[in-house]
């Protein structure tokens, strides 16, 4: 097995961001329920602190046979961080990719991803993030960087350099 390089880059973006909240909390801030007021909803909420990939979280593995192949690519997976800064893997959407190897190697390190999580003043609140991971091989083009500059989305930059021999 080759080793694997793992660079971590945190894209700054403006401080907001969506907050999955019940219709409860929803109610005693002063806003009517729908309806069907038991399906949680996406609210663009000011944050104190926004959610931060942990130093030595999981990241995924370079697909042996992509490497093998000389292929680079791209996935930029979307979910939302509880607030024990763990991500809550039934949120997954994957926005991207190039490749559904690269999109296995991502599920697969999912549960694995450590993050602090974000902060309406002292309380801990759960943030939709998005995570672009560049699988990047020596001597080869990187993938174009998709993510949005303005995106109200707290956004990752994670690089996976395969080493090849």
């Amino acid at each position: 097995m080759s080793p694997i390089d793992f660079s971590f880059v945190t894209r700054a973006t403006r401080v907001t961001a969506l907050l999955c909240v019940t219709a409860g909390t929803l109610l005693s801030q002063g806003t009517p329920p729908k309806a069907d007021s038991t399906a949680k909803q996406m609210v663009e909420f000011a944050v104190s602190e926004m959610a931060t990939l942990a130093t030595g979280s999981a990241a995924p593995r370079y697909p042996s046979a992509l490497k093998d192949a000389g292929t680079v690519g791209v996935v930029v997976a979307q979910m939302v961080v509880d607030t024990n800064g763990t991500a809550i893997e039934t949120t997954l959407k994957i926005v991207r990719a190039t490749d559904p190897a690269f999109v296995a190697a991502v599920k697969e390190a999912m549960p694995g991803l450590r993050f602090s999580a974000a902060r309406v003043d002292n309380r801990r609140v759960k943030q939709l993030v998005q995570i672009q991971y560049r699988f990047l091989l020596q001597g080869k083009e990187s993938p174009a960087d998709t993510l949005t500059t303005n995106s109200p989305i707290r956004q990752f930059d994670v690089t996976i350099t395969g080493i090849t021999k």
